[in-house]
C-alpha cells in the first residue's frame, strides 16, 4: 500500500451557516438577480438581499449547482428563500458568502467494494478523427 495515501478522517470543505436566505431579509424583504449575469452560464449566479428598511446585502455567489438549477428552471426563486447562506472558506483561506444547496443534497455517493472489474479501452480509428 503507498505510504503517500493520506488515511484519516474525510471532513468536507469549511463552512458555516451564516443565515436562511427568507429568514434574512424579512417578511417584505426581497432578492434581485442580475440579468446579464443570470444569462451568462459560464459564471454563478450573484444574488443582492434586501430588507424592508431599505438595507442590503454586498453581492452574494450561488454554488455551481444552485447557479445551474436556477437556470434549469429546476430551483425556482421560491426555493431559494429556503437555501442557507454560508461562510466558505476558499483554498486561498479567504472567506466569501455563498448560497448553498440544503444540507444533504451534495452529499456523497458510497460503494461498496465488492472487487474490481476489467476495463477495456474503446479502439478509435484514425479515420473516426480526422479527413485522410
Amino acid at each position: 500500500m503507498s505510504s503517500k495515501l493520506n488515511w484519516g478522517v474525510f471532513t468536507p470543505a469549511d463552512r458555516e451557516e451564516v443565515a436562511i436566505v427568507g429568514e434574512a431579509v424579512g417578511p417584505n424583504g426581497t432578492l434581485s438577480l442580475s440579468p446579464k449575469n443570470f444569462k451568462n452560464a459560464d459564471k454563478r449566479v450573484v444574488v443582492i438581499l434586501k430588507r424592508e428598511d431599505g438595507t442590503s446585502t454586498e453581492p452574494i455567489v450561488c454554488s455551481q449547482s444552485v447557479s445551474d438549477g436556477l437556470r434549469a428552471k429546476e430551483i425556482t426563486v421560491s426555493n431559494l428563500f429556503n437555501f442557507s447562506i454560508y461562510e466558505q472558506t476558499a483554498m486561498n483561506g479567504e472567506t466569501y458568502l455563498q448560497i448553498g444547496m440544503p444540507s444533504g443534497a451534495g452529499s456523497l455517493m458510497e460503494f461498496k467494494n465488492t472487487g474490481g472489474t476489467e476495463y477495456s479501452a474503446p479502439v478509435v480509428e484514425a479515420e473516426e478523427l480526422v479527413a485522410f
